[in-house]
């Protein structure tokens, strides 16, 4: 067997294919160690030794079995690898990870220098980093092993670890005397390692303090992955069946109020009716928030009415307007271009009236994107703009960057105006504090009293 040495050298160096390399889950031995052994203390001064003890005994029985090949390999490469503290970068993403574990007992905490004293002593690379668990440093090791042309083998029974299994990395229970493949996870947990991370993210951890989705344990959980694939594809699903729930209240609430119909505009009284609602809608919607009505011009009214109209002449309408009209009054419309298997929503308003509450946007949507489905269009594309609501509909997100060339001076200062100009808009729109006082501004500029309830989309 050969060793890395000294521990300041970078594992796996030197590493190359048909090597082996060893990782320890020291942080695993050293509790297994305290637990497994009575208190002990040295004589001189008193000072806890069991778990020192127990974790030497682990370390030195796995070495010689390394060397017998009763675990089935002889190592080329070997390091322990040791969680640095309790903090790590996943406390700045969810403050409350392991936010239910206490301290460490008193008389362990002495005991992890002597521990990783006596790892340097077996000639042993003793690893750890800031800011990193020893899960990460292990997941990063096999990695670069596999890079290599190496295979792993982790000494640990963690579940956490099961993730990194595969063809060139196996776990090792020295506990059990148990090796750990991708068999071997299947049969323990329902699903590959491949799928471990959505499992875990279904059910949670408790010993983590990391929440999962109620009511839902690792078999429901192996069988959800089964039955859907993944987890991306289980939430898009989830995420359907509660648009359509929706859709369903919705469809009971206007029942209760009228009949009410979606409507595409096929001649020109309906485009004009469809047109004339929606710009009404929009200057009612610009005079609330006290902003300009960019659909005021008469000229621009009478491009969007050339457009849609034109449009009805064409066999299959590259431009199309529908309505949602419900007790004989238009509450939602939207307009639309056809790109390809792409239909796309360029522009939408709802009525600010009794029934605004309801959501007949949402309800439009539903309709559209229904109809787009059966006449086989590919994409629904919500256009331009990230307003919040075209997130809770949308799972593909393309970003679009303006591209400002200056060839003047002055083009320079327009182009630096312009430039932080949209850097004050991004700052001020994710700022909901920012952008609830700007629009209070804007009402007040305007003349308006704040509305008792807001409807952002």
């Amino acid at each position: 067997m050969a060793w890395t040495a000294p521990s300041g050298r970078a594992i796996p160096a030197g590493m190359k294919k048909g090597d082996h390399l060893f990782l320890v889950d020291g942080s695993g031995y050293i509790f297994r160690a305290y637990h497994a052994l009575p208190p002990l203390n040295r004589k001189s001064d008193g000072l806890p030794t069991n778990a020192v003890l127990g974790f030497c005994n682990m370390v030195w029985k796995l070495m010689q079995d390394a060397r017998n090949t009763d675990v089935g390999v002889v190592p080329t490469h070997f390091a322990v690898i040791f969680d640095y503290s309790s903090k790590t970068f996943r406390n700045e993403l969810y403050p409350e990870y392991k936010a239910n574990r206490s301290a460490p007992p008193e008389d362990l905490i002495p005991q992890f220098g002597l521990i990783r004293q006596a790892t340097t002593a077996f000639n042993l690379p003793c690893i750890e980093m800031e800011g990193f668990e020893a899960d990460d440093l292990i997941a990063t090791y096999c990695r670069l092993a596999c890079e290599a042309g190496g295979d792993t083998t982790i000494i640990s029974s963690d579940k956490d670890l099961m993730q990194l299994v595969g063809p060139t990395v196996g776990m090792y229970d020295p506990m059990k005397d148990r090796q750990i493949g991708i068999p071997e996870v299947i049969e323990k947990w329902g699903v590959p390692p491949e799928k471990m991370i959505d499992l875990q993210a279904l059910t949670g951890d408790s010993v983590d303090n990391v929440p999962g989705v109620p009511g839902i344990g690792p078999k429901t959980a192996a069988q959800l992955l089964e039955q859907f694939g993944d987890l991306d594809a289980l939430l898009a699903r989830a995420s359907g069946k509660r648009k359509r729930k929706k859709h369903r209240s919705q469809t009971r609430k206007f029942e209760a109020v009228g009949a009410f119909r979606r409507i595409e505009a096929r001649t020109r009284a309906e485009v004009d009716r469809l047109l004339d609602a929606f710009l009404d809608m929009k200057e009612v919607r610009f005079r609330k928030m006290g902003i300009a009505n960019v659909f005021g011009e008469p000229e621009v009214r009478a491009f969007f009415r050339t457009l849609f109209t034109e449009a009805l002449a064409e066999g299959k309408p590259s431009f199309v307007l529908h309505g949602l009209e419900v007790a004989g009054k238009l509450r939602a419309v939207t307009g639309s271009s056809l790109s390809g298997k792409r239909l796309i929503c360029e522009f939408g308003a709802i009525a600010e009236d009794d029934l605004a509450f309801t959501s007949p946007g949402d309800f439009l949507f539903f309709d559209n994107i229904q109809e787009a489905c059966q006449a086989g269009f590919g994409v629904y594309d919500f256009s331009v703009g990230d307003e919040p609501y075209k997130r809770l509909w949308c799972d593909i997100e393309t970003q679009h960057f303006e591209v400002l060339v200056p060839l003047t001076l002055k083009g320079r200062a327009l182009a630096l105006a312009l430039r932080q100009g949209a850097r004050t808009k991004a700052i001020i729109k994710n700022s909901p504090l920012i952008w609830k006082l700007t629009k209070m501004l804007r009402r007040k500029a305007a003349g308006q009293a704040a509305p008792a309830a807001e409807d952002d989309n």
